[in-house]
Order: structure tokens, then sequence, then C-alpha cells
């Protein structure tokens, strides 16, 4: 498969009359917003890193365009326990139509694209944001990438903590005594 730039926007319903396909690699730097999640290295910036996108554009049985969409690849992220970089494998699949279409017209699971103020698709955004969407909140290997014994924080002995620590009414009572007796 070639690199491709996949474009910005486009006429939704003229490519859905004409069955038109997109099929290629897309570089992660056109995805601004996603690579503000993605781990920063060489590979990224060099413009190295892509995704797989494969995009069917054709009317549905009821005659609502539509875009079925194939989006594959790896996604370099950093895992919130190590901080160590690691590889977060995208598949998904979806389909999509124009926002505000009868939703008596379409099925529950497919998903609706935003237009611009000429109403153009916005179809860049739409795969960025099943993009972004695939990312954890909190990324982090699927192994052990720490041990066990670096996130415990030890025992506590249940008898001096409540020693040490005043509670709040005492420490506010000592503080008045205290008040009353320098008077």
């Amino acid at each position: 498969m070639e690199k491709r730039t996949l474009p910005e926007k486009i006429d939704l319903i003229q490519w859905a009359n004409n069955s038109a396909i997109f099929k290629g690699l897309v570089d992660l730097n056109d995805f601004e917003r996603l690579c503000e999640s993605l781990h920063k290295s060489d590979e990224l910036a060099e413009g190295k890193r892509v995704v797989s996108v494969d995009l069917t554009f054709k009317r549905s049985r009821v005659g609502v365009p539509t875009v079925y969409a194939v989006v594959k690849g790896q996604l370099p992220v950093t895992c919130e326990r190590c901080l160590e970089a690691f590889e977060l494998e995208v598949d998904s699949q979806f389909e999509a139509v124009v926002d505000g279409i009868d939703e008596t017209l379409i099925d529950e699971d497919i998903e609706f694209g935003e237009t611009d103020d000429e109403g153009q698709f916005l179809l860049k955004s739409l795969i960025e944001d099943e993009l972004l969407l695939n990312l954890p909140v909190a990324p982090k290997h699927d192994s052990e990438c720490i041990e066990k014994d670096a996130l415990s924080h030890g025992e506590i002995d249940e008898s001096e903590a409540d020693n040490q620590v005043p509670k709040g009414f005492e420490a506010l009572a000592d503080l008045k005594a205290k008040l009353k007796g320098s008077e």
C-alpha cells in the first residue's frame, strides 16, 4: 500500500454516487490532535509512522450516502506505569453518514460525521476522532512493566498513625485552649 494524503473534506454525496474508494497509508503527523497524545519519537517526527486507511463510499440500502471505514495500525503511546513507549494496536471498523440524517433511515451503530459551513464532509476529522477514541485514558502495557514491590507503599501501623495525626476537632479544641491561655 502506498503513502497517501487523506483529504481534509469531501463531497460525501458525490463520492458515494461514484462508489469511490480510498486506500493508503496515512502519516500520523497529518492528525494534529492525535499527535498531542502520542509518544514523541524520531520516527514520528520524520513521518515514518503511518496507519492503514481503507474507505469505501457508497449509498446504503435506503440510499443514504455512507462511508465504510477500516483503520489499522500501531500507535506509539507512553505507558502510565513505567513511562516507556509501547505500541498500541488499533483495528477499527465503522460506518459513518453526514450528521443530520434522519435516524430512522440508518442503523443504530452508524456514526455521524461533521460537515463544514459549505456542507463538505470532514473526512480527516472523522478518521482522527476514531483514532482518538481508540486511545485509552491511561495507556499501560498489557504485561507487568514494573515490579509490584515498586507500587507498594509499605505497611502502616494503625496504632501509631492514630497517635500521630490529631483529629480535626481535637486540633481545633487545642488551638482554642492555647488562645484562651494567652489572653
